[in-house]
């Protein structure tokens, strides 16, 4: 006899059924640790101002005026029906700040939901972490819709807490417009999917300063200098070098043989070896100046995902023109297959390329001055170039600080060292791609272009070379360049140029010249400088002219514009001081003067050989002034 149905016990084993998968889901969710770990994470609660709970509004430029901070009631919302809306009236950086606890080496997924109107300029709207120049995708229109934003990050070896940001903006990423946020999520995983890549949400260094306020770093390294130690480094350097130099750079060179080239070169190469294991082991150890080595860090990963048609789209801030975003991209795929998470072998990647710069332009010295100078000893010219590897400088901007300015020296060194040989076709496209590198190769520009202009003047023989070499340059700008603008308006190469060189804000920033002496750093330039400086400048600029007009005055023709010059620039001192004025005035004609006694001394002598010296003194002494 069959058994009949018992309908209400089937309905019982069906909601035990389902109560126990429940539980078991559960279960695996909590035991994959994917809870959400932020709190009032879709912005439902607000306190009594109208704000989210558990979150703090905060913002760069905090004046009255530049931003507002709200949760708004949203139809259509991702979830719920409030959301947290961030305008940035004037440019600004603004952002929602929690704190969460989390496991130190977790990889931690960061997600939500984003609409942004009307950002023009800037980073946009994104989710970052305090204190790291790290981003997620930054977004600047969608179009009145919401956009799902996904970022995978990790943690450090003994890390226990994150400061997450819901940012309007960034550091050195400024940004006008409206932001609406909701439903974030930050839970933990066990891998990153696909081929995304998880930032790193940590530095095994302290911030060299906090809320993006590079005034406060000023402070807090000012507490704890370097300099005794570097001034010491540089001086038993100097001895040695004078040691050295004094015994083993003397007498008349000769032809060598095979054999002694052979040797001299394998000893040179030996030595190089060395200075560039000098500096890996640098860099493996120092953290360098961690603005811009993060800025490296993000760009690069940014040119590896992106690749350059979408670069500058993507990155919201980037000051550098396009020729070394290629290195940098290359950088970050090289320490994802390699790298494997190590901090020490990111340093090392990151700095590989500025360092061998270092050593080979000291390869390069030699091989020049070997073709050039017959007559100078080949003893004295290999410790030249071994002295030059080991200098303490070079080591310390590139290895320690992290910086690339020997790709910038290497390749301005190759253009003078063509010139010299009248190779035009050579050197005027490796002029375009040392601009394309780092804008401050414009400063040779002027200088360069009287060269160019002199040589094609007096020299017939000369103006096919020039000729190819004008377009070959056009050509380097063109493969430079066209892949970058495919997407971006016209003129957008000339703007980036633009804010570059118009974002130095400040009388000077880190560098040991003659406004750091007079507590011009992170100074703004529209502040009022101290009446020494133009009174030091305007004495500077008396010195030249009285020095030209005593030594060539009897010789030399027109020998009174030199001492023009000097008395022009010693009037608008004497004017800057009187009046009183800022440093950008008094920057700006030390600028101007420099320029003008440089380029009238060159054109005076008109010799193609003294390109290297005035190209020299003209680094030097924009540097200085």
């Amino acid at each position: 006899m069959t058994k009949p149905f018992n309908s209400c016990s089937f309905r019982m084993r069906r909601a035990l059924f389902l109560l126990l998968s429940v539980l078991l889901l559960l279960a695996i969710r909590s035991a994959m640790g994917e809870e959400n770990l932020l709190y009032n994470a879709s912005f439902e609660e607000i306190d009594t101002d109208g704000l989210p709970r558990d979150w703090f509004p905060d913002a760069y430029y905090q004046d009255e005026g530049y931003s507002l901070f709200s949760c708004v009631e949203e139809e259509g919302a991702p979830d719920g029906k409030r959301v947290a809306f961030i305008q940035n009236i004037a440019a600004n950086d603004a952002r929602f700040v929690q704190t969460v606890e989390v496991e130190p080496e977790t990889l931690y997924r960061l997600s939500g939901y984003i609409r942004a109107e009307g950002i023009q300029e800037g980073r946009g709207a994104n989710l970052s972490v305090e204190g790291l120049y790290v981003f997620s995708e930054s977004l600047t229109d969608t179009d009145g819709e919401w956009q799902y934003i996904e970022w995978y990050g990790e943690t450090g070896e003994d890390q226990t807490i994150l400061t997450l940001f819901v940012r309007l903006g960034g550091y050195s990423g400024i940004s006008t417009g409206k932001a609406w946020f909701d439903k974030l999520e930050l839970t933990r995983v066990e891998e990153v999917p696909g081929d995304a890549a998880a930032a790193l949400w940590y530095q095994d260094e302290p911030p060299m300063y906090g809320n993006d306020d590079p005034e406060a770093e000023a402070e807090e390294t000012a507490e704890n200098p370097a300099w005794p130690h570097l001034l010491l480094i540089s001086l038993l350097y100097v001895l040695i070098s004078v040691l050295l130099l004094s015994r083993f750079g003397r007498g008349t060179g000769r032809e060598l043989t095979k054999n002694e080239s052979r040797r001299g070169t394998l000893f040179l190469a030996a030595a190089l070896l060395l200075a560039l294991a000098v500096r890996m082991v640098i860099a493996a150890q120092s953290p360098g100046y961690t603005v811009d080595v993060n800025c490296f860090r993000s760009w690069g990963q940014t040119m590896a995902e992106y690749g350059p048609t979408g670069f500058y789209l993507q990155t919201g801030f980037c000051d550098y023109p396009p020729a070394y975003t290629w290195i940098l991209g290359l950088n970050h795929l090289v320490y994802s297959w390699i790298g494997n998470g190590s901090v020490a072998a990111e340093r090392i990647i990151f700095r590989f390329v500025p360092c061998l710069c270092d050593v080979v332009a000291c390869w390069m010295l030699v091989r020049f001055a070997r073709r050039r100078f017959r007559n100078l000893p080949e003893a004295g010219v290999l410790l030249l170039a071994i002295l030059l590897a080991f200098q303490p400088a070079t080591i310390l901007n590139s290895a320690a600080w992290g910086q690339m300015d020997s790709v910038l020296c290497l390749c301005v060194l190759l253009v003078v060292c063509y010139a010299l040989e009248h190779k035009w076709q050579i050197a005027l496209p490796l002029y375009m791609l040392s601009v394309l590198i780092k804008p401050q190769a414009l400063m040779f520009g002027f200088l360069g272009l009287a060269a160019v202009l002199i040589v094609w003047l007096r020299e017939k023989e000369s103006r096919k070379n020039i000729y190819i070499g004008l377009a070959a340059a056009a050509g380097t700008a063109l493969v430079m360049i066209l892949p970058f603008g495919w997407k971006q308006q016209p003129g957008w190469l000339i703007r980036l140029y633009g804010e570059t060189l118009g974002s130095y804000s400040h009388a000077t920033v880190n560098a040991a010249n003659f406004y750091y002496l007079f507590d011009g750093n992170w100074k703004p330039i529209g502040e009022t400088a101290p009446i020494a400086v133009p009174l030091l400048l305007g004495l500077f600029s008396l010195l030249y002219g009285a020095a030209w007009f005593y030594h060539r005055k009897k010789t030399i023709p027109g020998w009174f514009i030199e001492p023009g010059i000097a008395l022009t620039g010693a009037s608008w001192f004497l004017f800057c001081a009187v009046r009183p004025a800022s440093w950008g005035m008094i920057g700006t004609g030390a600028m101007v003067l420099i320029f003008l006694i440089v380029l009238s001394l060159y054109i005076r002598y008109a010799e193609l050989r003294f390109l290297p010296f005035f190209g020299a003194m003209l680094f030097l002494l924009l540097y200085a002034f």
